[in-house]
């Protein structure tokens, strides 16, 4: 009568179990579409997209501000030519030859750059006498990343808007 009354109960109890997982995946189920698997992907890949907006946007830099920067620091006896450039992450390396027509000239340009705020680490090296009496001249520097960035170019002409 025992074993009759504990298989009876292990019946019923095997099948309250089964009712449950059934009625959990079902639940399970319309969780599943309350979700929408379709929209929560389409949300990941507007987010991806946003993020490498954000990334081309940190690390694009405005050279032309530059080279139109350079160009006002630049004295009228100093002249530069056989630019080339190198991003690193400290900023953008600048590697110019120049020619200039005295050394005064040369003084007062070395002056000029270590008091920008757009170049670092003003290097002026190599000197020799160019066919035309000009001193030739090779330049080295870092510019600064931040007066460079596309992202503080536009933020700054939206303020002053």
């Amino acid at each position: 009568m025992v074993t009759v009354l504990t298989s009876g109960a292990l019946f019923l109890y095997k099948s309250s179990l089964n009712s449950q997982i059934a009625d959990a995946k079902t639940q399970i189920d319309n969780d599943r579409v309350a979700f929408q698997p379709d929209k929560i992907k389409d949300l990941v890949d507007v987010d991806s997209r946003i993020k490498s907006a954000e990334a081309l946007l940190n690390n694009h830099i405005v050279l032309s501000d530059a080279l139109v920067r350079l160009n006002q620091l630049t004295l009228k006896k100093m002249q530069f030519s056989d630019l080339e450039y190198l991003k690193k992450p400290d900023g953008l390396a600048l590697s110019i030859v120049g020619e200039v027509q005295t050394y005064n000239a040369l003084a007062e340009q070395e002056r000029i750059f270590k008091e920008s705020d757009l170049i670092r680490d003003p290097n002026f090296g190599s000197f020799s006498l160019g066919d035309n009496g000009y001193i030739l001249v090779n330049f080295s520097a870092t510019l600064n990343p931040s007066l460079l960035s596309y992202k503080n170019a536009i933020e700054s002409t939206n303020i002053n808007q």
